[in-house]
């Protein structure tokens, strides 16, 4: 099976391509070495345009990938210089410098020196307004943006940009990031003898999983320290360094006990609060249960202890006691701090390294290029990011755009006929530069269409895949900095 990403008149075009026949299917012609095979690409455009051949050119057999690379022809030559195209207030040859996307969000809104375009958040002084939270409806002249950081649905057929805690969100809004925690801040001294083995801070009284599991585990001999407004038992101390908002009193405290309680208000995929990541920045170890696919939001697959794997709260408990008694077992629990998370943890925990404003913001601004086509900027952003040669034509190759998530600019880069995944991902690495690393060089995680997240390049891909790149696709790309985890804070001894 092949996935065939596309971008035909500002319209994403989604193609399977396979040997057998598909129905409601357009024959074209698929070329593979001098032998011609007929194939079917399903297209959910119908009207194809004639400057388009729509054959695809297939890579020399890349041994060492399970990617296999096609490269559909086009006659149209690459070209920056379009006519202005006008939409609205904006349109292709918008200047951000002088007109800075404007955000209607609230008060609590932060500017993000990192973001790559002027990003504000202003009412309609300007005369123009680009998102806000305050819309609904879709296909505006101001973007509507559904914004919560909470367990809220949104329907996605109501906004232009939905932002929430779920990955798969246009504009995904963790409760984690390198700026809120230094994960590998070193593990304080732990103390079971003369406090509980576990503590717990439970302000919301309603979810009563919880709580049983603390009257439980606390009954069946592992001392639990209840610190909040449920099942109190122990008063927050009044001593000096002990800050005074509630999550940092949490986490204060909570660095001195084995294990703390990180029980979610409500159990859905990707709603994984702070309740998970405190504590695992203060070197405990959280009992966490909540999303089911918490594991994914785990440094590693030894450090964190799911409640869901333990058939009661009393074999939690035995298990407790157990790591209390052997402190070597206990301090594998631990080893991530020294030894840094894994790649793929890194690569989710760097999404936050760009402020959600601004990253709305860039969504913004990506719509609006759906209208009007690609932005390039002025000369000094065309000297940086255009890559392609004064004499390229559509004899050599197709031109895709190419950014770093995190990023807004796209680098316009050639791709030659006949270029593997291997070449590609080469192409890739020595062209975008990863913002966050170390002299601009990262390690390759993996690269996706941006419109739509389907993977085109990933280490995770273990089975046969072809992918075929078309002329003008957007596509991101993602770098991890494995040092960065040291470098952030100071590495544990």
């Amino acid at each position: 099976m092949a996935i065939v990403l596309s971008k035909k008149y500002n319209k994403l075009v989604f193609a399977i391509i396979s040997n057998s026949s598909i129905s409601n299917g357009e024959e074209k012609i698929h070329h593979n070495h001098g032998k011609t095979d007929k194939i079917k690409i399903n297209s959910i455009n119908h009207s194809t345009p004639k400057s388009v051949k729509n054959i695809v050119r297939a890579s020399k057999e890349d041994g060492d990938s399970n990617i296999r690379l096609y490269i559909e022809e086009t006659d149209i030559k690459w070209r920056w210089n379009h006519p202005k195209k006008d939409k609205c207030h904006y349109s292709n040859k918008r200047d951000y410098q002088k007109q800075p996307v404007i955000f209607g969000f609230n008060s609590w809104y932060r500017e993000d020196s990192n973001c790559e375009i002027p990003c504000l958040n202003e009412g309609g002084g300007r005369g123009y307004s680009d998102g806000s939270i305050f819309y609904r409806g879709t296909g505006k002249c101001t973007k509507s943006v559904y914004f919560t950081m909470e367990n809220v649905p949104a329907n996605k057929n109501s906004y232009d940009i939905v932002s929430g805690i779920y990955l798969d969100t246009d504009v995904p809004l963790p409760m984690f990031g390198w700026n809120q925690y230094t994960y590998a801040e070193e593990p304080k001294p732990k103390d079971s003898k003369s406090q509980g083995l576990v503590a717990a801070f439970i302000s919301n009284c309603v979810p009563q999983k919880r709580l049983e599991w603390l009257r439980r585990l606390d009954k069946a001999g592992a001392k639990v320290d209840s610190y909040g407004r449920c099942e109190t038992n122990k008063e927050i101390p009044s001593r000096n360094g002990i800050p005074n908002d509630y999550n940092g009193q949490k986490l204060r405290i909570g660095e001195t006990y084995k294990f703390i309680m990180a029980f979610e208000n409500s159990n859905a995929d990707d709603y994984v609060t702070e309740k998970l990541f405190g504590v695992l920045a203060v070197g405990s170890v959280p009992l966490y249960d909540g999303a089911p696919n918490g594991l994914k939001f785990a440094p590693n697959n030894h450090s964190v202890i799911f409640a869901q794997d333990f058939e009661s709260p009393e074999k939690l408990a035995e298990y407790l006691l157990y790591l209390d008694k052997h402190d070597d077992e206990y301090q594998k629990y631990l080893e991530w701090k020294k030894t840094g998370p894994t790649k793929d943890w890194t690569a989710m925990v760097d999404i936050a390294r760009i402020g959600a404003e601004c990253r709305v913001c860039y969504r913004i601004a990506d719509l609006h290029r759906k209208d009007v086509g690609m932005v390039f900027g002025d000369q000094e952003k065309r000297d940086k990011y255009i890559k392609v040669p004064s004499d390229w034509n559509p004899s050599k190759g197709i031109v895709v755009y190419i950014r770093h998530r995190g990023t807004f600019w796209y680098y316009s880069v050639p791709i030659p006929f006949g270029t593997t995944a291997k070449e590609f991902q080469t192409i890739i690495e020595k062209t975008i530069p990863c913002p966050h690393c170390r002299d601009g060089k990262g390690e390759f995680y993996e690269a996706y269409e941006y419109w739509t997240k389907q993977p085109i390049l990933s280490d995770k891909i273990t089975s046969p895949l072809n992918i075929t790149l078309t002329q003008e696709i957007e596509i991101e790309v993602v770098f991890t900095d494995m040092s960065f985890y040291f470098e952030n804070t100071p590495k544990p001894k």
